[in-house]
């Protein structure tokens, strides 16, 4: 960023932590940073009101509207299994704040993919898996050799839990 002030290139975190000195002490580099970014809220706040200077997308805003009880109607018309059907599958998650837990995340993931949020939804619904496949090792007594979702896979292919070529899907 260019400092409107001098010209010169400017980097605000180094400023701001103290690594590109541009006064004696701490103190008065993080003033004059402060005040760099007053000028560039000026600037920003004198710009045309019919500019956006950062506008929000559609998915975000339908963020807010988010319902687990309306994902889990959606994901039933979408994949035919309902969240009763789903925890009936689930029965070796004994704890009911679990259950809850797992429900609620499974409803947040397919919110997510629904809006295009692709990347939190994938990592959510690999938690999902992971805690799933932890439970049911814990459920059938077996110990995986490790606490990281590769040994769980591994456990259960060692104690064949997986159906017929689930193991080489991954390969």
């Amino acid at each position: 960023i260019q400092a409107q002030s001098t010209g010169d290139e400017w980097d605000y975190t180094d400023s701001a932590l103290g690594l590109n000195e541009v006064a004696p002490n701490k103190t008065q580099s993080l003033t004059k940073l402060i005040t760099e970014i007053d000028r560039i809220i000026g600037r920003l706040t004198n710009m045309n009101s019919n500019q956006d200077v950062y506008s929000l997308s559609d998915n975000f805003k339908k963020a807010e509207q988010f319902s687990a009880s309306n994902a889990w109607a959606k994901i039933e018309k979408d994949f035919e299994v309902s969240k009763r059907a789903f925890g009936l599958k689930i029965h070796f998650v004994k704890d009911r704040f679990k259950k809850d837990i797992i429900f609620r995340d499974i409803a947040q993931a397919y919110f997510f993919e629904q809006n295009s949020f692709n990347k939190p939804a994938v990592i959510l619904a690999g938690g999902v898996i992971e805690e799933l496949l932890r439970l049911y090792l814990k459920h059938k007594k077996i110990s995986p050799s490790g606490k990281s979702f590769n040994e769980y896979i591994i456990s259960c292919d060692n104690n064949s839990l997986f159906k017929n070529g689930i193991s080489k899907l991954s390969d």
